[in-house]
């Protein structure tokens, strides 16, 4: 927290798929695969792409106001830190010119030989609001790449029909790790990796500010006073489900389809196991993946 106002949050959490405000979780992810795997769904406030997160991915929150809120700084900022403290001093023999972290213009960060950067470890999303701005990103440092790709993969992304915003995926998704071990005979564990890299985001974002305050949570977010009915909206179905998009979803080859409204009832079905009225997360998770090849 800083003089003006301004806060930083860096945080981390268990396996997820984050999607945006308004996307489709049928259409960015494979649900029954994280459901499987213990995965959980999220829908955030903001718009903008899925993401993959778990304890190898930091979360970074810059909120400010409204006219403090710049996206390409911040990340110029965290860039420069990390090319300049990270990679250099972990490394002892990197080549900065092929391990160089630079953002491009869609506001992500890439990692790789300058000037058009290689593997993306770095997704934006913000939101603007009653004169208030947040920023948040991730910082791919040691991710499940497997989990990552399975979780992001719908098998149905050729088979929905909507006007849902769509992700555009990364041409290559990559970690810092892999730059980091690849750059130095000793290797760099997670944790320790992600340590540096959380001190290094803090020094740089708190050099740009006079005074600062930092303060450390390692309990969980719902002892926090105040949040419970936050909590309770962003896990419940009928926000991570019901605020999807209207979509049609076709079944088979035969030409069955269903379609869903905005808050996430079935209101046409070709399909007897698809009851109209019905929420379609609940007959689509208690049915067989059978049903939709």
């Amino acid at each position: 927290m800083c003089s003006n106002g301004d806060s930083l949050l860096i945080w981390r959490n268990s396996p997820a798929v984050v999607i945006g405000r308004y996307q489709n979780p049928w259409l960015e992810s494979d649900v029954r695969f994280c459901q499987a795997n213990g995965i959980r769904l999220a829908r955030r406030h903001s718009g903008g792409g899925a993401v993959y997160h778990d304890e190898g991915n930091i979360n970074i929150s810059v909120l400010t106001t409204h006219e403090g809120h710049s996206r390409k700084r911040n990340l110029q900022i965290l860039a420069h830190f990390l090319n300049a403290e990270l990679l250099c001093r972990l490394s002892d023999d990197v080549d900065i010119g092929t391990s160089r972290l630079i953002a491009n213009s869609r506001d992500d960060l890439l990692i790789g030989k300058p000037p058009n950067g290689g593997a993306k470890v770095s997704g934006t999303a913000a939101r603007i609001a009653r004169g208030r701005a947040y920023h948040h990103f991730t910082l791919l440092v040691d991710v499940g790449m497997d989990a990552l790709r399975h979780s992001l993969n719908s098998p149905f992304k050729d088979r929905i029909e909507t006007n849902a915003s769509r992700s555009v995926p990364a041409k290559s998704v990559g970690n810092l790790a892999q730059h980091i071990k690849r750059s130095t005979n000793q290797l760099v564990g997670t944790e320790e990796l992600v340590e540096k890299v959380t001190d290094c985001v803090l020094r740089a974002f708190i050099s740009q500010y006079e005074s600062s305050k930092l303060v450390r949570w390692g309990g969980e977010m719902d002892k926090l006073r105040g949040i419970d009915e936050i909590l309770n909206n962003l896990r419940s179905d009928e926000w991570v489900y019901g605020k999807t998009p209207k979509f049609t979803l076709q079944l088979m080859d035969n030409g069955g389809a269903i379609c869903v409204e905005n808050n996430g009832l079935i209101c046409e079905s070709s399909s007897g196991q698809f009851s109209i009225g019905t929420p379609f997360h609940k007959a689509f998770l208690s049915l067989s993946s059978d049903c939709f090849k």
